[in-house]
């Protein structure tokens, strides 16, 4: 080979490896979707699309004074007036799935947007999709409230906050942190960093920029804890998993005792931890915890890079250790650890997408890393085909 064809092809290396990284994670987002798609609609032709443990949190109210995590049965009983029926419920739990996919596709679509060249958004945007840690949860795990977390991470990143009157963005931020926390209390802790990055881009000074997010999170953390400290009233829990069986929720399983998200409020968090971790030997702890925490370390790499930026870079490094302090304090909650990691990574992807714009992002990785992200997104692609949804299950997704 002569110099000149030598000299031609090397430039050309990293040129095909982006593409073929393309298409690859275009390929397997469209599967993605597609299987997403299907899922939903055989899960709503059932006639239990939600599982027995989160139905009933949709007949939580504040009736008998504040209860944590009844905020979305209070709107339902708010918007119909009365106990709403089981078909009330899975309407609006397919709305908030549905809100949460198009969270995480506006996620997508936000730092494909930052990419710099159309081979490479296409490639960010597509690499969001198919991690098993975004779209698949919330379409999955039908009408948890992790996907109010979603759609309020994608609003705080995606709205334009400094075009709006200061006292307007802080007051939008606050609602979104205190609805997210009134759902479900640890969701604070997800969606807090995002609405600090958030509010700290409208405000020049350096004060200020502290002042100003500690204002919009105040009334979060009084809903936070009101969470931890006051017991949800035995009236409300009796009349709730009264109401959802006459509604016709089956009864819970018995995976540990009353395994419902209502009745297990009548149980304290050391006794809720107790509990379900008595289920695992600390092997499958760690080992569940590792893989988890690859994936999300791969989906976290694989879009910092794609946009241009470098592992060594200190913003992406805040943002990852950021994600694994969160899914670390949230796997305190309970056993089911994908949650915990795909909420720390949505939001690990939602900071990113308040990160200052990359310079250069779009120009293409140097070759070396541009042939390494090619087998990286094969990994990405492949990984949710066969790892489990929970610990103890064989679920998939």
């Amino acid at each position: 080979m002569t110099a000149s064809v030598a000299e031609e092809v090397r430039p050309a290396a990293p040129a095909v490896a982006r593409v073929l990284t393309a298409v690859l994670l275009v390929g397997g987002a469209l599967a993605v979707l597609g299987r997403a798609w299907s899922y939903l609609a055989d899960r709503l032709d059932g006639p239990f699309p939600l599982t027995p443990y989160v139905f009933p949190q949709y007949w939580l109210t504040y009736d008998d004074g504040f209860v944590r995590r009844a905020l979305p049965g209070q709107v339902l009983r708010w918007l119909g007036g009365r106990p709403p029926d089981r078909g009330t419920v899975v309407l609006a739990a397919t709305a908030l799935a549905l809100a949460a996919v198009a969270g995480v596709l506006a996620l997508a679509v936000a730092l494909g947007r930052q990419a710099g060249s159309r081979t490479t958004g296409l490639a960010v945007a597509a690499a969001v999709v198919v991690s098993p840690l975004t779209l698949s949860l919330p379409v999955r795990d039908l009408g948890r409230p992790d996907s109010v977390g979603f759609a309020v991470l994608a609003l705080l990143a995606c709205v334009p906050w400094r075009r709006l009157p200061l006292p307007l963005s802080v007051g939008l931020v606050a609602v979104l942190c205190v609805a997210a926390t009134a759902t479900q209390e640890f969701l604070l802790l997800v969606v807090a960093p995002v609405a600090v990055l958030a509010l700290v881009r409208c405000v020049p000074g350096r004060r200020h920029r502290v002042l100003v997010p500690a204002v919009a999170l105040v009334p979060a953390l009084v809903v936070a804890a009101l969470s931890a400290v006051v017991p949800a009233p035995s009236a409300v829990v009796d009349r709730a998993t009264a109401e959802a069986a006459a509604a016709g929720v089956p009864p819970p399983a018995a995976l540990v005792p009353d395994h419902t998200s209502v009745l297990r409020l009548r149980h304290g968090f050391l006794d809720n931890l107790t509990a379900y971790y008595s289920l695992l030997d600390p092997p499958t702890v760690v080992a569940t915890t590792a893989m988890w925490g690859g994936v999300a370390v791969l989906t976290l790499g694989l879009v910092w890079q794609l946009m241009g930026g470098t592992v060594r870079d200190r913003r992406f490094v805040a943002v990852l250790a950021a994600a694994v302090v969160v899914a670390g304090l949230l796997s305190c909650a309970g056993i089911d650890h994908r949650r915990w990691w795909a909420l720390a990574t949505v939001g690990g992807l939602a900071a990113l997408v308040l990160l200052t714009p990359l310079s250069g992002a779009g120009d293409g990785p140097d070759r070396r890393r541009a042939l390494l992200l090619l087998p990286a997104a094969a990994l990405l692609v492949a990984a949710g085909w066969a790892m489990q949804l929970f610990p103890v299950f064989s679920l998939r997704v």
